[in-house]
């Protein structure tokens, strides 16, 4: 039997500090993870992955697969995580794919199905970081090109995304959903799971497509709601307004206005906010009344710094990007294509990307400083007894490496140890 690896390619890089705490593929697009699907199509006894060293005691504890371990399979199937694809799709390609023959798109190796000493040097590679994989692909695999599938290759694929990927995982699990419900306006279903509550007089429109509202989640009056929009179990909306192309993590609170973004589970943004074209990860906190700008007041294209290179997106709308863990301050303004580093806290107006466990408060008079591993583990700690969870051993000393591999990062740009006053 064929087993399927799932790998990250160095492209990784391009979407720090988002994949220092995750593989590529344990971002959220569409209704789901791309990891997710992969383990859906080949079955979690089938499937291993293959990414850097410092991940890997966490996801293994996260995804209950084998990681960085290929086992003794006579042929693999490899898949790059950036590859979104639907269950579906992915074994369209499997079974579309001969022995020996590698699958590119767009310059991006996508798929290769190989004998096992050809897949243990490509998990060599991934594991020390990634470089050079498709050269190995163009040595070992006969070249096919299919240009109908997307990666993600930069943070704005994620966002660029989004709603595709969301129309297709909605269309895949409409049957999973218990019960439909009459939107306000549009053809298209609400599909809603067990003990779902919507208060009365909120407006769901399906003009643009479909809405699922998984189990356990409240949604109070006065929201809206526009599809194709996708809301994790157990979540709390607060007289929200969701705009289309929107996904919504598992265990979120989430009030104010989000539009066209990403939420992963277990964030807050609870209060009277805006959010646009952003992409937002696990335990992260927004306090009320700060503002993510998505648009420049010139209307130009935003750029944004990418593996050190200024890159131009080439996107009119564009927000900002918050890695785990990080904390926005009441009130703080965060401009169009930053990014946020993990663990770190902004306060004031954020103008340039912030490193990870950083305090930044420069627009208010503070010089940034560098915030402690143990206050990171501990305020992180803090957050997660409010949902009633405990960090897990694996996860804390993940943290720990990251924290020791960003380092250069907040040398690079004069973060201070010190005491933060604010």
């Amino acid at each position: 039997m064929t087993h399927t690896i799932i790998f990250e390619d160095e492209n990784y890089r391009n979407l720090l500090p988002l994949t220092y705490t995750r593989p590529i593929f344990e971002l959220t697009c569409g209704g789901k993870k791309q990891g997710e699907r992969i383990i859906r199509a080949f079955g979690e006894e089938n499937t291993v992955a293959v990414v850097r060293e410092h991940l890997r005691e966490d996801l293994r504890n996260r995804l209950k697969i084998e990681v960085n371990n290929i086992g003794r399979q006579a042929s693999y199937l490899l898949i790059n995580g950036a590859l979104l694809a639907t269950e579906e799709e992915l074994k369209r390609l499997s079974s579309a794919i001969d022995m020996g023959e590698a699958v590119f798109s767009d310059g991006i190796f996508l798929a290769l199905k190989a004998k096992r000493e050809v897949a243990e040097k490509i998990a060599e590679r991934v594991i020390m970081g990634g470089k050079h994989i498709e050269g190995l692909m163009r040595k070992y695999g006969r070249i096919r090109v299919e240009d109908s599938f997307k990666t993600l290759r930069f943070p704005w694929d994620l966002i660029d995304n989004n709603p595709r990927m969301l129309e297709k995982d909605l269309e895949a699990e409409m049957g999973r959903f218990q019960y439909k419900e009459e939107s306000n306006t549009g053809s298209y279903p609400v599909l809603l799971g067990e003990r779902v509550q919507i208060e009365e007089n909120c407006f769901l429109d399906t003009r643009e497509g479909t809405i699922a509202i998984e189990e356990g989640v409240e949604v109070q009056f006065p929201s809206r709601i526009s599809g194709p929009t996708w809301i994790g179990r157990n979540s709390q909306l607060y007289s929200v307004m969701v705009r289309s192309g929107t996904t919504i993590g598992e265990v979120c609170k989430v009030g104010g206005e989000v539009e066209h973004s990403i939420i992963e589970g277990y964030s807050n943004k609870a209060h009277d906010s805006f959010l646009g074209h952003s992409y937002v990860g696990e335990w992260v906190n927004i306090g009320a009344f700060s503002v993510t700008s998505n648009l420049k007041n010139t209307y130009g294209t935003i750029k944004m710094n990418i593996n050190g290179e200024t890159l131009n997106s080439e996107r009119i709308k564009l927000g900002v990007f918050l890695a785990d863990y990080s904390k926005v301050s009441i009130s703080t303004a965060i401009y169009a294509g930053r990014k946020i580093g993990v663990s770190s806290h902004v306060h004031g107006i954020v103008t340039r990307d912030v490193p990870s466990f950083t305090h930044w408060a420069l627009s208010i008079g503070e010089q940034p400083t560098e915030i402690y591993l143990d206050s990171a583990l501990e305020i992180a700690q803090r957050m997660l007894e409010r949902r009633s969870q405990k960090m897990e051993d694996e996860r804390k000393e993940l943290i720990k490496k990251v924290f020791e591999a960003t380092e250069g990062d907040r040398m690079r740009v004069g973060i201070k140890k010190g005491r933060f006053r604010v």
